[in-house]
């Protein structure tokens, strides 16, 4: 079965890990799943529409990472925002705005935001619609050490690896302009089990990094919206896996690590 993992970053603004939008072809898609240990609220679509309506609030008394986890079973575009009161590393703004379309069963739209302590709140906008949306959301504290390892990665400081993790390539991307190009290739001779930690320091210009297989692909791994992915753990078939990168008018640069 071919797998792709879509980390899209075609949202207006981002952050985290960034997106991902799960299909797994073969699995039923009729049903909301809530992930264990995510606390879910359900919009009713058929009330009436909506226009940036408040959903939610939620309070952080220290740094965490807050996972969201949505689905939703009816036709059409919900837009999600969710505002932040302090910083969200990884992330150029403190608003995070996704398009939910229809997804159920094992197809989702998750995202994984590292915030500091404060306030937040999640606000929809959508057409009156038979159906609902599902808003699940999940809040582990950050460990100091690590709220900090991940801020000099948000602040342009990208030799903050997490413990394990070695470097597989690195590039700068003053003056360079590209198209799905080649930078490295991971050959993998069985099935593995491995953890991808991906940062760009670019604040200008675009830049996207995708890896792409035969049998899984992930795309958008970074943009110049989404400067952190850490610690993606993914288990990969045997096989070739290209990370190919896009950019232009970019600076800064854009390094990956790797955990086998």
């Amino acid at each position: 079965m071919k797998r792709k993992v879509y980390i899209i970053l075609t949202m207006s603004l981002l952050s985290g890990l960034g997106l991902m939008v799960l299909d797994f072809l073969s699995s039923s898609r009729t049903e909301f799943r809530v992930p264990p240990g995510f606390n879910p609220t359900v919009v009713e679509l058929s009330e009436g529409p909506r226009q940036d309506e408040s959903v939610f609030q939620g309070e952080l008394a220290v740094p965490s990472v807050v996972q969201f986890f949505l689905q939703s079973d009816a036709e059409g575009n919900k837009e999600i925002w969710i505002r932040s009161a302090s910083e969200v590393l990884g992330s150029p703004t403190r608003e995070i705005y996704m398009v939910v379309g229809e997804f159920t069963g094992s197809s989702s739209v998750s995202v994984p935001l590292f915030m500091d302590a404060g306030r937040y709140s999640v606000h929809i906008t959508h057409e009156q619609v038979e159906g609902q949306v599902l808003i699940a959301t999940k809040e582990t504290a950050l460990e100091p050490q690590e709220f900090s390892r991940l801020l000099r990665i948000h602040q342009g400081d990208l030799d903050n690896p997490p413990p394990g993790y070695a470097e597989v390539f690195s590039i700068s991307l003053q003056g360079l302009t590209c198209q799905d190009e080649t930078m490295h290739t991971l050959s993998l001779t069985r099935a593995q089990e491995v953890g991808l930690a991906v940062y760009t320091s670019a604040r200008q210009g675009m830049v996207r990094l995708d890896l792409v297989g035969q049998s899984s692909s992930y795309y958008g791994l970074v943009t110049e919206e989404s400067w952190i992915n850490d610690q993606l753990q993914t288990t990969l078939s045997p096989g070739k896996y290209v990370f190919k990168l896009t950019c232009a008018d970019a600076d800064g640069e854009v390094r990956v690590y790797l955990k086998q």
